[in-house]
């Protein structure tokens, strides 16, 4: 007898026959209550069937019957693993297996699937994708060799210009390499000793000083409908600057408000680092109004390609009065509610509006509010 659910069931019994003794036809009738108590979670397996895999890799789909508060499986015998849905598993062995679902609900009713027995012979290669090197020509003397693969490999190599395998155990990178065309492709073999290889790579190295930047922005970065900055304060402003070229190079980067110079920062970056310089624009020589920030980097000696030595912040920023956080051109009630929604605020907190911190000091406090409240009806 199977109860689908916990509860009190009536239990009627009927039994009729001939008693042996009285050589009588007799009926008899009973009756009682049985309490089930909850029952536990019905597990099923979908996924493995028993039959043969030629796959390392293996779907786990299960399914049960009610809300689960727990779940994991059991791998030829080992030790449970938690899961908290269907999964793959990866990395078998050649062999057979046996897999088993556990299943608990809040009350802490285990339920348990059925064993499944499978066999995984795999025959499938490994798909290797390279992802760097790309098709384009380099300058930084170290070149970043990076892919993916869609199973656990138990050997990896390069082969670079199609020589000797060089083995490794995950991404790397390229040195010594000559000027001029090269190729490059990845080699994998997995658990099961299938063979796999990527496409083949084609790129250039070219040897030669270049420095760039990659942008430009203030510490008002985001803020809407308009970046604002306090007339009279200082703003931050950040640029990113990289050296794509062969070299160490010093690099000398001005930062200009629309067509005026307003700072300089020299800083040295070997071949290949990137780094982010940072800024202080002094507002008080500068009139209200809207303002493209600009990063240039001086060209360094014998540098040829410049086009990328310039960068332009993405959006405009106004200078305006203190405490007109919203851009509109006054200070109203607006900009002193807004103000009052942060007050306290600093990075990485969400509620920190950086318009609103009118000193650029890093957090909005009763400086800004001071001055905010005494421009407060000013309007330009």
């Amino acid at each position: 007898m199977t109860f689908s659910a916990g509860g009190v069931f009536n239990l009627d019994v009927n039994a009729s026959g001939i008693r042996a003794d009285l050589d009588l036809y007799v009926e008899k009738h009973g009756s009682t209550d049985v309490t089930i108590t909850d029952l536990p979670p019905d597990v099923s397996i979908t996924s493995p069937e028993n039959t043969t895999y030629s796959n390392s890799v293996v779907p786990l789909i299960f399914t049960v019957t009610k809300p689960i508060h727990w779940s994991g499986y059991s791998l030829d015998g080992g030790a449970n693993v938690t899961i908290s849905s269907n999964i793959s598993l990866v990395g078998l062995v050649d062999g057979p297996h046996s897999l088993t679902v556990y299943a608990n609900d809040s009350a802490g009713h285990m339920g348990a699937s059925e064993a499944v027995y499978f066999t995984v012979i795999d025959t499938i290669s490994p798909i290797i994708t390279l992802i760097t090197p790309l098709n384009e020509t380099y300058s930084t003397i170290t070149i970043p060799l990076t892919y993916h693969t869609n199973e656990v490999l138990a050997w990896t190599a390069y082969s670079l210009d199609h020589g000797a395998n060089v083995p490794i155990t995950g991404n790397t990178t390229l040195t010594g390499l000559g000027e001029g065309s090269h190729s490059i492709r990845i080699y994998g073999t997995d658990i099961a000793a299938n063979t796999g290889e990527s496409a083949e790579t084609y790129f250039s190295f070219e040897i030669r000083h270049d420095v760039s930047i990659i942008e430009v922005y203030t510490s008002k970065a985001g803020c809407q409908p308009v970046e604002t900055a306090a007339e009279g304060s200082n703003c931050t402003v950040f640029a990113v600057v990289h050296n794509p070229g062969s070299f160490t190079e010093i690099v000398n980067v001005t930062i200009y408000a629309n067509d005026t110079a307003f700072d300089l920062v020299e800083t040295s970056l070997d071949s290949g680092e990137t780094t982010t310089l940072t800024f202080i624009w002094a507002t008080s020589v500068f009139n209200k109004g809207n303002y493209t920030l600009k990063a240039d980097a001086c060209p360094v000696p014998e540098e040829t390609e410049t086009v990328d030595n310039t960068a332009y912040s993405p959006r405009q920023l106004l200078l305006t009065i203190a405490g007109d956080v919203d851009g509109d051109r006054d200070v109203d009630i607006f900009d002193i509610v807004r103000m009052a929604n942060c007050y306290g605020a600093s990075p990485p907190s969400l509620r920190y509006d950086p318009n609103c911190d009118l000193d650029d000091d890093g957090d909005i406090d009763i400086f800004d509010i001071v001055v905010a409240a005494s421009n407060y009806s000013k309007s330009w």
